[in-house]
């Protein structure tokens, strides 16, 4: 998925990008890790605060998230986020069940002070739950289940109708397309 940001010039310049509601409660242990493979902007290089937060959301309204620094230069990443490093935002009621999650969402963060206006884009693939973390090389590791791989859409207009853009303030723009994906190792 590849998710182009319009930050303006304002205070914590953040864009939202909410994923579906999943079809099942999907459950998650305090043991184990969500990764994903994330590309980042030189662009960023210009920004006070340019973190990427994942955040979870349960059955009840509670939500919990994961954030890293998104990179200022355009090499790939993997991401991988410890589950009980969870942390809870000020604006969330309490810290998710993680045994009835409902839904994923990214955070992307342009800015913290009124900076020059500017434009980046990110390329996020495969986010997926493992039992152990990531590596570009072939450990022998547990079979994961794949959360989206964000390629199984027909064509960039399914991928902006799926997902829900949220933005802050409501002048940034944010557009997804469909780009070419994370470079590809044999699949873990």
């Amino acid at each position: 998925m590849a998710v182009q940001f319009n930050f303006p010039s304002t205070a914590w310049a953040t864009e939202t990008i909410t994923g579906p509601w999943l079809a099942t409660l999907f459950s998650i242990a305090d043991t184990q890790y969500l990764t994903f493979r994330l590309r980042g902007d030189p662009a960023f290089a210009s920004s006070d605060f340019h973190n990427l937060y994942l955040y979870a959301y349960d059955a009840n309204n509670n939500f919990g998230r994961w954030g890293v620094e998104t990179p200022a230069n355009a090499d790939w990443e993997i991401v991988n986020l410890p589950v009980k490093n969870i942390e809870q935002p000020w604006n969330s009621p309490g810290l998710p069940d993680l045994s009835q999650i409902m839904q994923f969402a990214f955070y992307q963060y342009g800015s913290q002070a009124a900076i020059a206006p500017y434009t980046a884009t990110i390329l996020i693939d495969d986010l997926m739950l493992r039992d152990t973390p990531l590596t570009e090389f072939s450990p022998p590791s547990a079979p994961r289940e794949l959360i989206d791989d964000f390629e199984g859409y027909a064509a960039a207009g399914a991928l902006t109708n799926f997902y829900n853009y949220q933005n802050s303030p409501a002048t940034t723009l944010t557009t997804a397309s469909l780009e070419t994906p994370a470079p590809r190792a044999a699949r873990r």
